[in-house]
């Protein structure tokens, strides 16, 4: 028998759901920051990667987790691992958090590589009710469990983002 078995490739994969992530799932007043970093985020176009949601699916195997850090640095803060993301990781999509649903609808999915991590799904600027700049995360508690995070505060080692790599993406003809 050659290549991965059956049931891990199966756990691999999961599907983007039908409903798409909806930031009111933290409160009645969250929704997507639209515009420049430096605005209200009220007005403009919605800050994320577009290419994430022309995925429908994702096969974690295909993915890895980033966390920007360079050589003696131990944290950044959220805003600027976005900007490095979006520099050094450009050809790479930052996914978006509909996919922390779909694992949240199905834990048993969830990739061990991401369980003690807070996992960081930056292909979304999230503005919470303050006017802050948000980005959601998943971990592993009872269950896959989503919260948010102030793109001003820092993020350690151990707060990868989730992006999938380029070289897996088809090139075009």
């Amino acid at each position: 028998m050659t290549g991965k078995s059956p049931l891990v490739e199966a756990r691999a994969t999961i599907i983007r759901p039908k409903r798409p992530f909806n930031p009111t799932i933290f409160g009645p007043r969250w929704k997507t920051w639209r515009g420049p970093a430096d605005g209200d985020g009220l007005e403009g176009k919605e800050e994320r990667d577009e290419r994430s949601f022309a995925l429908l699916e994702l096969d974690f195997s295909q993915t890895v987790i980033e966390t920007c850090l360079r050589k003696g640095e131990s944290y950044t803060d959220g805003e600027e691992r976005h900007c490095r993301l979006k520099a050094e990781r450009a050809d790479d999509i930052r996914l978006d958090p509909a996919f922390a649903l779909a694992y949240r609808d199905e834990p048993e999915k969830y990739p061990d590589a991401l369980k003690g991590k807070a996992a960081f799904w930056d292909g979304l600027v999230l503005r919470s009710p303050d006017g802050d700049r948000c980005a959601v995360y998943s971990y592993w508690g009872r269950g896959v469990e989503l919260d948010y995070y102030w793109l001003d505060d820092r993020r350690f080692a151990g707060s990868p983002s989730v992006l999938l790599a380029s070289k897996h993406l088809a090139l075009p003809a």
